[in-house]
């Protein structure tokens, strides 16, 4: 994997704790303070992303995951010896908190000499504000297993955002047309992508509708229409390519 990947699952993280703690299942069970809930449904996500992330190679297979629930004093987050909850509690500190009752969603990602540090979750506050519950999931990557993105190859990304599959023009006529050689492109990609440009806009979609499978009410069909399948087969056949079977996926908002 490349930086590339780890600023996409930056934006992808961020944006799914935020859908997560706005669940009903969730807000309802942060009011009534069942931190095992949350807990549990929090690993249930975390696991299943991480393996999706692998199958897909987002994500490489060595990585640790550690789970974090626990209450701390919200004042004194400076004399925690886990530089995680240290993290997270400067985190809180800093961020323009909305109503006391909601869950506050948490993603933040550090690193040391050796590792990446990626941290999703959320917390709430308990005793009248006087303490924090912290229920995070971390993934912990070694540095060495992530490589530079090529920055001469950043055309790509704005290629992959005005590359529109249902224009009549094949990919390597778009290419052609925005002045750039379609076999150097095909080899910038892996380069960068990891993958054949297409292989990888597919992936693209498979984590789209693998959000909307997790995180909204959309049948299967229509997660398929919306993430520019030709249909529910196309979808399902793209997922079990990497062994993963579409109705598999856990749906929590259902």
């Amino acid at each position: 994997m490349n930086l590339h990947l780890i600023s996409l699952l930056d934006c992808m993280a961020q944006q799914n704790i935020g859908l997560f703690c706005k669940l009903d299942i969730i807000r309802l069970a942060v009011f009534r303070t069942d931190s095992a809930q949350v807990s549990m449904l929090l690993t249930k996500i975390a696991e299943f992303y991480l393996r999706f992330f692998q199958q897909i190679q987002f994500l490489p297979e060595s990585i640790l995951i550690k789970d974090y629930c626990e209450c701390y004093n919200f004042s004194a987050g400076h004399d925690v010896s886990d530089r995680t909850i240290r993290e997270v509690l400067n985190y809180i500190h800093q961020k323009e908190l909305g109503n006391e009752d909601d869950p506050i969603p948490v993603y933040i990602r550090y690193s040391d000499k050796t590792n990446i540090y990626m941290t999703c979750g959320l917390c709430w506050f308990e005793n009248e504000g006087r303490d924090i519950r912290v229920i995070i999931v971390r993934l912990e990557i070694n540095k060495q297993l992530v490589g530079m993105s090529p920055e001469d190859l950043s055309y790509l990304r704005e290629l992959m955002s005005r590359y529109n599959t249902k224009d009549i023009m094949t990919l390597s006529e778009f290419v052609n047309a925005k002045g750039y050689n379609y076999r150097q492109f095909q080899r910038d990609s892996k380069a960068y992508f990891g993958a054949p440009f297409y292989r990888f806009l597919l992936k693209l979609r498979m984590v789209q509708a693998a959000n909307d499978i997790v995180f909204s009410k959309f049948s299967l069909k229509e997660i398929a229409f919306k993430n520019e399948f030709s249909d529910y087969n196309a979808m399902y056949k793209t997922f079990k390519r990497y062994q993963i079977i579409v109705t598999e996926i856990p749906r929590i908002a259902c």
